[in-house]
């Protein structure tokens, strides 16, 4: 099991706070990895589920950075609001996981973040995921889920309150179908 996850909250929340799809998030957690900051951490242990941490403790990886003081790198560079989200501590994983050279996949739905790497660690862009093309990876990619599977996932978003935008949602659902 070499393939890690650096994922942001709102991709963890997605399958266990927005939707029923916690054993869904197993099955990815049995192919990759949780490479998790502190704030991601802390997000998810304050929210309504946060049970699965302790159930898949052996496939989450926490990144004490509180203790090593890494995420001061991207501090400044950052708002307060986006600080406070913990995007920076996502992104400083990311760097890590890119300079050891290993297999990860970069999940972040963050616009503005989103912008800040392609902007600042063009490098990383190749790495970086949305949840929602994630999932369409995890049918056509990783052979985690089957289409349908897949597909209720995506139908799940868009009913749920995780925030995406309509029409790309719909393009991925299309995508998805025409492969094979």
């Amino acid at each position: 099991m070499d393939k890690r996850l650096v994922a942001d909250t709102s991709f963890y929340s997605f399958f266990v706070n927005d939707t029923s799809e916690k054993d869904s998030l197993g099955k990815i957690l049995n192919d990759f990895k949780a490479e998790m900051p502190p704030k991601v951490y802390s997000e998810l242990k304050a929210s309504k589920n946060p049970e699965f941490l302790d159930e898949y403790k052996d496939k989450i990886n926490l990144h004490n950075s509180y203790n090593l003081s890494f995420n001061a790198i991207l501090k400044p560079l950052f708002s307060k609001e986006q600080e406070e989200k913990g995007e920076h501590e996502v992104i400083v994983v990311a760097l890590f996981c890119y300079n050891l050279k290993l297999d990860f996949v970069f999940i972040i739905d963050d616009g503005g973040a989103f912008k800040f790497i392609e902007k600042n660690f063009p490098d990383l862009i190749r790495h970086v995921k949305r949840t929602a093309s994630f999932i369409c990876d995890c049918c056509t990619i990783y052979k985690i889920f089957n289409k349908p599977e897949s597909l209720d996932l995506l139908e799940k978003m868009g009913n749920s309150k995780f925030f995406i935008d309509k029409i790309t949602l719909c393009r991925i659902k299309e995508d998805l179908k025409k492969h094979d």
